[in-house]
């Protein structure tokens, strides 16, 4: 089930079209600006019989893995990285 949970969760990230980390939003490629719980609940509506703790889980390690998505100016992508960072921190309880 993990990895189950894994692979759907870097499948649905690849319509995330951008992260606005000073907002807390996952913007999606149909324009749905959605909270990182909001996301969550979409991706395990797709997929009832995965639990919504291993989505999450692995939705948060998405995001600290630092592979952006979108088009980021090279001179912002260290500020992008700080803040994505800091996100996840914050949904790992961390800070």
């Amino acid at each position: 089930m993990y990895e189950a949970a894994r692979e759907i969760t870097l499948q649905s990230v690849e319509h995330v079209e951008r992260l606005d980390p000073i907002n807390r939003k996952v913007i999606w490629d149909d324009g749905k600006q959605l909270s990182f719980d909001e996301s969550v609940q979409r991706i395990g509506a797709s997929y009832p019989e995965l639990l919504v703790e291993l989505i999450r889980s692995h939705l948060v390690g998405w995001l600290e893995m630092g592979e952006l998505p979108g088009d980021i100016p090279s001179e912002q992508m260290d500020e992008m990285d700080e803040l994505v960072t800091a996100w996840a921190d914050e949904l790992n309880g961390i800070g």
